[in-house]
């Protein structure tokens, strides 16, 4: 942020300096087109005077030798003996001496009438402007020519075009009347004109310094105005480099506070997220304890309820030895016997949950029979309005495992299908071999699972069953028998169509008798 404060004023002054070297630059190029211009215009003036002496030179000769006799007339005309007619300037005095006065001829063109007196009487000879004109312009220069009076009075005026004007009155040209002021100096001279066209520049070479010695040449010229634009030009360039280095501070400084509010977004979501991770380990250690004391309970009633089981193993197999399978109590004992073999090894998979590692024994088996004995296992719990379809696809295929473990699976998928028809259905199950794999699939036409607890069925304790009609360890069994098998299951639900449990395992390289 201090680079930010040091940075503003130095845009401040680069536009303070760029500004006042703009400023120096325009003076410098102002003085040096002004130096051209009177350098340029001296030159010029030179040969105007040289031109305008020889012509003057030329017409006082002829007066001399030529003057005719000339007289004024009541209005101020000039009258010749041949009855040429000459009208001076308004309220002009014709001296008593020799003098030089413009005029307009019979055909209102500008001359310039020579006069000079002697006993007593006037002759003069006119000169007219036509042919100085003509001879200024083979000179080839494009400027104005002012020709004015020892007392600065502007008499004659060639333009730029070459066009002659006789000036009557001056007045009502302010330009003219600026420079008359400025054409009574002794020395040759520039000065300065403001005029409509921009500013002018005027060269004089006085009457005293001329060469004529009767007549002030004044050059008129407007001063270039590259300079000009090129200072103007640094001005402008030096106005928006600062203006812009002062916009580019004011958009870092922007930049800066939001790389700063992000940064601070940022940090807030990194704690956010540090919160959201604490609560959810905080709620898995929860968790754990609460596993931690529900094994600790279970190992408790599964030895209190292993207890109870003993006996009625024992009189059911006692009763066996004492019946002839002839007899038909024998197989009802016997089926009291595989029950309570089979809770046996209920009570001792439940038990597993809470520790690792439990040896199991395995052998190959075949999928079809581990269904149907499982299904009769199962009967008692079927309600009567639930029909139970099996096909088996590969009836010679086989699968290595724990004989107990895969019947307990096959038991918790069927009779949570039951559980899923409150109102009647179909139980499909299913057994194959695919893409070198054994599969079971237990399907039901019930009202399905939630999409939002399909992935927290397989943890134990959890149950989309009513309180106290689910415990919440019947599928997280079955995924602990899966893994342990080194199997995969996937399940397939819709509201209202039913689910579809798939369990897959590989299938055994050899094939042993079971």
């Amino acid at each position: 942020m201090r680079k930010f404060h040091i940075l503003l004023p130095v845009g401040i002054g680069l536009l303070i300096v760029s500004v006042l070297a703009g400023g120096a630059l325009l003076t410098w190029q102002s003085a040096q087109a002004r130096n051209l211009t009177d350098s340029w215009l001296n030159g010029i003036g030179s040969q105007t005077d040289r031109l305008l002496t020889a012509w003057l030179d030329s017409g006082w000769k002829a007066l001399e030798q030529e003057g005719e006799p000339v007289r004024e007339d009541e209005e101020g005309k000039l009258c010749t003996e041949d009855g040429m007619v000459y009208q001076l300037v308004p309220d002009a005095v014709i001296p008593s001496q020799r003098s030089l006065m413009p005029c307009l001829g019979p055909d209102q063109e500008p001359c310039l009438a020579l006069l000079e007196w002697e006993a007593g009487e006037m002759r003069g000879v006119f000169l007219p402007l036509e042919q100085f004109r003509k001879d200024w312009l083979s000179l080839g220069q494009s400027t104005a020519v002012l020709l004015a009076d020892q007392e600065g009075t502007v008499l004659i005026s060639l333009e730029e075009g070459g066009t002659v004007m006789q000036l009557l009155p001056q007045e009502e040209n302010p330009i003219l009347t600026q420079a008359a002021r400025k054409m009574t100096g002794e020395e040759p001279g520039g000065s300065s004109l403001r005029t409509q066209l921009g500013l002018q520049r005027l060269w004089v070479i006085p009457a005293g310094s001329s060469g004529n010695g009767w007549l002030s040449v004044g050059l008129l010229a407007v001063i270039p105005t590259a300079g000009k634009y090129a200072a103007l030009g640094w001005i402008l360039w030096g106005m928006l480099a600062g203006v812009g280095l002062i916009l580019t501070i004011a958009m870092l400084r922007h930049r800066q506070e939001q790389a700063q509010t992000l940064r601070h977004l940022k940090l807030l979501e990194q704690k956010t997220a540090a919160m959201e991770e604490w609560n959810q380990k905080l709620q898995q250690l929860t968790h754990h304890q609460r596993l931690e004391i529900m094994g600790t309970l279970t190992s408790g009633i599964a030895h209190e309820f292993n207890n109870l089981l003993v006996p009625i193993m024992g009189y059911s197999m006692m009763a066996l030895e004492k019946l002839s399978p002839d007899q038909g109590a024998y197989d009802d004992v016997l089926e009291i016997y595989d029950a309570s073999r089979k809770a046996g090894t209920l009570v001792q998979r439940l038990s597993d949950l809470t520790r690792k590692n439990a040896p199991t024994a395995q052998s190959l088996l075949s999928p079809g029979e581990l269904v149907e004995k499982t299904l009769k296992v199962a009967k008692p719990a079927k309600p009567e309005n639930v029909k139970v379809l099996t096909r088996h696809q590969a009836p010679e295929s086989r699968i290595r495992g724990n004989e107990v473990q895969l019947s307990q699976m096959l038991l918790n998928l069927i009779l949570n299908a039951f559980h899923a028809m409150p109102d009647g259905g179909t139980v499909t199950v299913e057994t194959g071999c695919r893409e070198g794999k054994i599969y079971f699939s237990v399907g039901d036409t019930g009202t399905g699972i939630p999409p939002e607890a399909i992935s927290h069925i397989f943890e134990p304790f959890f149950s989309t069953k009513d309180p106290g009609k689910g415990t919440g360890l019947g599928l997280a069994i079955v995924s602990q028998v899966v893994h342990e098998h080194g199997g995969e299951i996937d399940v397939q639900s819709r509201l209202g169509v039913g689910t579809v449990f798939l369990v897959t395992f590989p299938q055994p390289e050899e094939r042993e008798p079971s």
